[in-house]
C-alpha cells in the first residue's frame, strides 16, 4: 500500500510532502516507511529526501506493473506522482472504490473506513494541521508527527485491501 502527503487538495497542482508505505514481510508482519520529501522546517531539513531524489529511487517499484500495489483514493496519488514523472503501474484496488462497490452508501474516507471496518480509530489530520485560520499545510509539520500519521494511512489502506477484497469475493458477491 502506498500514500503521499501534499501541501494541498487540487491533485494536480500541489507539492509532495511525503509517501508512505505499507507491506507485509516474510513472516506476514506489517511494517510501514514514511520518505519525507517536502517539510520546509529548518529542523527538519537534515531529514527530507527532495522528491525527485526519492523518486527516482521508487520509480522502480512503482512503475512496476508486476508489483502490485494498493492506495486509497489512489486517482489523487496517481495525480500527483504523475507531476513528477512517475506513472504507477500494477494498482490492483483502490480501497476507497471497492468501500463504495459495496457498500454504496456509506461514507468512504479512509478514517471511517478504518473505524468501521477495522474498529480503528485513526489521528485526524486537524491533530496535525489545525482548523480555522491557524490551519497550517503538511510542509510545515514536523516530520516527526508526519511520519507515524502516514504510516497509519498505508497500514489503515493495506488492511482495508485485505479485508474488502475478501468480502468482494464471496461467492455471494461474485458476479
Amino acid at each position: 500500500a502506498f500514500d503521499t502527503e501534499t501541501s494541498g487538495l487540487a491533485s494536480l497542482d500541489t507539492d509532495l510532502v511525503g509517501l508512505s508505505f505499507a507491506h507485509l514481510d516474510a513472516e506476514g508482519k506489517e511494517q510501514s516507511y514514511y520518505v519525507p520529501t517536502g517539510h520546509r522546517l529548518i529542523t527538519d531539513l537534515e531529514f527530507v529526501i527532495e522528491p525527485e531524489v526519492a523518486l527516482e529511487a521508487l520509480k522502480p517499484v512503482l512503475e512496476d506493473a508486476k508489483q502490485s500495489k494498493c492506495a486509497h483514493n489512489a486517482k489523487f496519488d496517481c495525480n500527483v506522482l504523475s507531476q513528477y514523472g512517475v506513472q504507477v503501474k500494477g494498482l490492483v484496488d483502490d480501497t476507497m472504490i471497492l468501500d463504495y462497490i459495496l457498500y454504496p452508501e456509506s461514507q468512504h474516507g479512509l478514517k471511517e473506513l478504518a473505524l468501521t471496518h477495522l474498529n480503528v480509530e485513526m489521528q485526524p489530520i486537524t491533530d496535525l494541521i489545525g482548523k480555522g485560520r491557524k490551519k497550517i499545510t503538511m510542509d510545515q509539520v514536523e516530520v516527526s508527527a508526519a511520519a507515524p500519521y502516514a504510516a497509519a494511512d498505508a497500514v489503515a489502506t493495506l488492511r482495508l485491501q485485505k479485508k474488502l477484497r475478501a468480502v468482494l469475493e464471496q461467492p455471494e458477491n461474485e458476479q
